[in-house]
């Protein structure tokens, strides 16, 4: 009988545009398989190489929901433009289209099915979905991405998450950067429509490793990261904003009833980004910074804004590649100080700085952007940058290769932390891993029984800092555990098993025991919380 071939799908959910990666396979993973590289499917609104579909939604009158741009933008009254970024800034958005009203999860999950069907895959078809996210506290975002999948049909034990940075990392492999020493430091820099993220790993020895036979998905540890809310979106804004100047220095009635000032309010800005004068000239704006990519200047004509109300529109204007650059330079400042701050952080956790960086792998649209170039090199002279074909789809390959990776729980990307286990019965264990530590690191702790006939000890994996511990999550649930054991009549008052706490160089948790009074390794499965315990 034939097997059944199913995917590893990987999924760039991103602010301007969206794409999808598979990995095919025809039975569960062996660790000595050879490495697959992902294939980034062609989507049927996909424009340019078709890889890539805008993040819009457009509820057409007869009831159908598409990706398409052009309605989106030419009427945004029945569409929704930057859907992730509307909802990253707020968790409750809602959207009332032809009188209904869509919640984010709804809208997240509608945008998650027409690309699933644009890429031609079953939901059948899928073994994993992941799904990456910004670097740094995004549990609303994962939770509104979740309940989205889920209303598509996908289980959520399917779903898993990962952070774009290390995404990034994991398809840079089969790169350059292999020639790298294998401690080399390397910086992520992922410019997207709507973040920039920063992060300072080592390569890490699997990442270069030819051996089939090795683990080739194992994480780099991250030293240092950081998240900075400014995009692509933001330098369109810029060039949104020149437009207006220049639209009302040439009469343009639609642009002369447009107070610039605006820009300098989140509140007012976001009432704007509603406006169909604001799509319009997003749409443009758009055009016009890829263009200030390969020329110096580009020459604009932009036809009326409002038909009954603009007759002349935008016409006979100039947009410079300088007077851009120079527009934008609040966005360098905020970049330089997040390159900054990043330094800092790198020194406080190890001791090393930018100036050890070798490589800077690029990702995302907006590090073609001429600027963000030079003022890479003037801040790292020393690094290389890194970048190919898949600028713009390195994140959906790199999840589709995270979702091939084996079934240990992975910590967030912390360094020099403490690890914690929570015994229902017995209460908490630290387990404390020195910040100098060798990975792996590997430490165990005895603990007993409390109660005669006890059948199972349920725990649960912390992490924290300071005595500080917060519970171990992944894909927005409670990690749980069980050790089932067997019953004895009495209860001594010695520490019946060992529990051996193992982390890897990848921040991933395996939880083994022993029970010492049989003799016997003890099996630990993961389970469902039976209930929330009173941390101590």
């Amino acid at each position: 009988m034939a097997r059944t071939t199913r995917y590893y799908v990987g999924i760039d959910f991103g602010t301007t545009n969206s794409s999808v990666a598979r990995i095919a396979v025809k039975a569960r993973r062996s660790r000595r398989q050879p490495d697959v590289a992902p294939e980034v499917l062609a989507l049927q609104n996909g424009y340019g190489t078709k890889e890539l579909v805008r993040t819009v939604l457009f509820f057409s009158p007869d009831g159908r929901v598409m990706t398409e741009e052009v309605p989106a933008f030419e009427q945004p009254e029945r569409g929704v433009l930057s859907l992730k970024r509307k909802i990253m800034e707020n968790r409750h958005y809602t959207k009332t289209i032809n009188g209904r009203v869509y919640r984010a999860e709804e809208l997240v999950g509608l945008f998650l099915q027409e690309l699933l069907r644009q890429a031609e895959l079953r939901l059948s078809m899928i073994e994993r979905l992941v799904l990456s996210v910004p670097t740094g506290d995004r549990h609303d975002w994962k939770d509104v991405l979740l309940a989205g999948a889920v209303r598509c049909g996908i289980k959520e034990e399917q779903v898993w998450f990962v952070d774009e940075p290390i995404a990034v990392l994991w398809d840079y492999k089969d790169t350059l950067v292999r020639r790298l020493p294998d401690d080399a430091p390397v910086l992520v820099f992922d410019f997207g429509g709507g973040t920039l993220d920063l992060a300072v790993m080592d390569k890490g020895h699997s990442l270069s490793s030819t051996d089939p036979a090795a683990d080739h998905h194992r994480r780099s540890l991250i030293w240092a990261k950081r998240g900075i809310p400014v995009g692509g979106d933001d330098l369109d804004e810029v060039i949104l904003r020149l437009l207006i100047e220049k639209g009302q220095a040439q009469g343009n009635v639609v642009c002369q009833q447009i107070n610039t000032e605006l820009f300098a309010s989140p509140e007012r800005l976001g009432r704007f980004r509603e406006h169909p004068v604001y799509a319009r000239l997003k749409r443009h704006a758009e055009l016009i910074k890829a263009e200030l990519s390969h020329v110096e200047a580009v020459p604009v004509a932009i036809p009326p804004l409002l038909p009954r109300v603009d007759r002349m529109g935008l016409v006979g204007l100039r947009m410079e590649r300088d007077e851009w650059v120079q527009a934008a330079e609040p966005i360098w400042a905020q970049i330089r100080e997040g390159l900054c701050r990043l330094d800092q952080d790198l020194q406080a956790n190890q001791g090393k700085s930018l100036a050890d960086v070798q490589a800077v792998l690029l990702s995302g649209g907006s590090s073609q952007v001429p600027y963000v170039m030079d003022l890479l090199e003037e801040a790292l002279p020393q690094a290389r940058l890194i970048f190919d074909e898949h600028l713009q789809t390195r994140i959906c390959r790199g999840n589709a290769r995270y979702g091939r990776d084996d079934h240990e729980w992975a910590l967030e990307d912390t360094v020099g932390v403490a690890i914690g286990v929570y015994n229902h019965r017995q209460g908490k264990v630290n387990v404390l891993i020195p910040e100098n530590s060798t990975y792996p690191v590997e430490v165990t702790r005895r603990i007993a029984t409390t109660r005669p006939e006890q059948r199972a000890i349920d725990i649960r994996p912390m992490i924290g800092k300071d005595g500080a511990f917060q519970p171990l999550y992944r894909d927005a649930q409670a990690v749980a555990c069980r050790m089932q054991i067997q019953p004895v009549a009495t209860v001594g008052d010695y520490e019946r098993f060992s529990l051996t706490l193992t982390l890897d160089k990848s921040q991933r948790l395996q939880i083994r025991a022993y029970d010492h009074q049989f003799d016997e390794t003890v099996g630990v499965e993961e389970i469902a919380w039976p209930e929330e315990p009173q941390l101590p």
